[in-house]
Protein backbone atom coordinates (compact mmCIF):
# COMPACT_ATOMS: atom_id res chain seq x y z
CA UNK A 1 0.00 0.00 0.00
CA UNK A 2 2.96 2.44 0.62
CA UNK A 3 5.24 1.52 -2.19
CA UNK A 4 6.23 3.93 -4.33
CA UNK A 5 4.35 5.68 -7.26
CA UNK A 6 6.18 6.08 -10.35
CA UNK A 7 7.27 9.55 -11.91
CA UNK A 8 4.81 11.18 -14.16
CA UNK A 9 4.98 11.59 -17.55
CA UNK A 10 6.71 15.53 -19.08
CA UNK A 11 3.98 17.72 -19.71
CA UNK A 12 2.74 18.39 -23.14
CA UNK A 13 1.90 22.01 -24.48
CA UNK A 14 -2.15 22.59 -24.58
CA UNK A 15 -3.15 24.06 -27.61
CA UNK A 16 -6.47 25.80 -27.42
CA UNK A 17 -9.62 24.92 -29.95
CA UNK A 18 -10.45 26.87 -32.79
CA UNK A 19 -14.14 25.76 -32.83
CA UNK A 20 -14.67 24.10 -29.71
CA UNK A 21 -18.14 23.48 -30.40
CA UNK A 22 -17.76 21.39 -33.75
CA UNK A 23 -18.67 18.16 -31.75
CA UNK A 24 -21.85 19.43 -30.36
CA UNK A 25 -23.29 21.11 -33.97
CA UNK A 26 -22.46 17.54 -35.18
CA UNK A 27 -24.68 15.96 -33.47
CA UNK A 28 -27.63 18.00 -34.22
CA UNK A 29 -30.00 19.61 -32.39
CA UNK A 30 -30.54 19.13 -28.40
CA UNK A 31 -34.17 16.42 -28.90
CA UNK A 32 -36.38 19.35 -26.97
CA UNK A 33 -39.42 19.83 -28.95
CA UNK A 34 -39.81 23.50 -29.14
CA UNK A 35 -37.00 24.52 -27.61
CA UNK A 36 -34.26 22.74 -29.27
CA UNK A 37 -32.82 25.65 -31.08
CA UNK A 38 -32.69 27.72 -28.16
CA UNK A 39 -31.00 24.73 -26.31
CA UNK A 40 -28.40 24.01 -28.56
CA UNK A 41 -27.15 27.99 -28.22
CA UNK A 42 -27.31 27.66 -24.44
CA UNK A 43 -25.30 24.21 -24.80
CA UNK A 44 -22.68 26.43 -27.60
CA UNK A 45 -22.08 29.08 -24.97
CA UNK A 46 -21.16 26.61 -21.82
CA UNK A 47 -19.14 24.94 -24.06
CA UNK A 48 -17.16 28.18 -25.58
CA UNK A 49 -16.87 29.43 -21.95
CA UNK A 50 -15.24 26.50 -20.72
CA UNK A 51 -13.10 25.91 -23.37
CA UNK A 52 -12.10 29.74 -22.60
CA UNK A 53 -11.63 29.34 -18.92
CA UNK A 54 -9.31 25.70 -20.20
CA UNK A 55 -6.93 28.25 -22.39
CA UNK A 56 -6.82 30.72 -19.19
CA UNK A 57 -6.10 27.95 -17.10
CA UNK A 58 -3.34 26.06 -19.11
CA UNK A 59 -1.57 29.96 -20.02
CA UNK A 60 -1.55 30.38 -16.33
CA UNK A 61 0.33 27.31 -15.64
CA UNK A 62 2.84 28.04 -18.75
CA UNK A 63 1.48 24.87 -20.42
CA UNK A 64 -0.04 26.98 -23.29
CA UNK A 65 1.01 25.56 -26.96
CA UNK A 66 0.16 26.60 -30.50
CA UNK A 67 -0.71 24.74 -33.32
CA UNK A 68 2.53 23.26 -35.14
CA UNK A 69 4.61 23.49 -32.55
CA UNK A 70 6.84 20.24 -32.19
CA UNK A 71 6.72 20.11 -28.74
Amino acid sequence: MWKSVPSLPPLRPIVPSHDAGALLRSLGDPPLPGKSVVAGHYLQAVIERAAMLATALAASADLLGTVGSDD
